[in-house]
């Protein structure tokens, strides 16, 4: 998938769900796998990053799109 000038690969696709893994907490590469997700047509876009990034990645995932889900790493 295009997004931008760059191509990127979803970790995880399944009939209605688009999961990206962020680990590295940093809010460039958080804000790519957003926009990552927001390019998917999938119906839920589930971002899954490190229990202490979930608030920070919250309000990244927000301003690109409300629709993204955001949960930590074991999917809570």
């Amino acid at each position: 998938m295009k997004v931008g000038r760059r191509r990127g690969r979803i970790d995880r696709m399944t009939e209605k769900k688009a999961i990206e893994i962020e680990r590295s907490g940093d809010p460039d590469k958080i804000r790519w796998a957003c926009r990552k997700l927001k390019a998917s047509r999938k119906r839920y876009k589930i971002l899954r990053v490190h229990d202490w990034d979930v608030e920070k990645a919250r309000q990244i995932a927000f301003e690109v799109s409300p629709s993204i889900i955001v949960q930590n790493l074991s999917g809570d």
